[in-house]
């Protein structure tokens, strides 16, 4: 048995399959909203407009602390977690 290459020998389908599957999700989403009506659209925008305002009120007004976890890389082979800049 040969020792393995420092990426495991494959292409790293991780990085692909998500950048994929948000593409699809891209594609599916803006065929539908090209499909809806004036009031519909409206109807999109003025709730993707409440849960900004939503979010920044509980980020900055109530310090909600899910804002204020650092957020860490991920290391498959068992080494401790790196901290990541904001």
């Amino acid at each position: 048995m040969g020792t393995v290459p420092a990426g495991g020998g494959r292409r790293r389908p991780h990085r692909i399959l998500p950048l994929g599957g948000a593409a699809a999700l891209l594609y599916i989403a803006v065929k539908s909203i090209l499909g809806f009506s004036g009031a519909s659209l409206w109807s999109m925008v003025g709730i993707a407009v409440l849960g900004i305002a939503a979010m920044l009120i509980a980020a900055f007004v109530y310090r909600s602390p899910f804002f204020l976890l650092r957020r860490v890389a991920y290391r498959p082979e068992g080494g401790a977690p790196t901290p990541l800049s904001r």
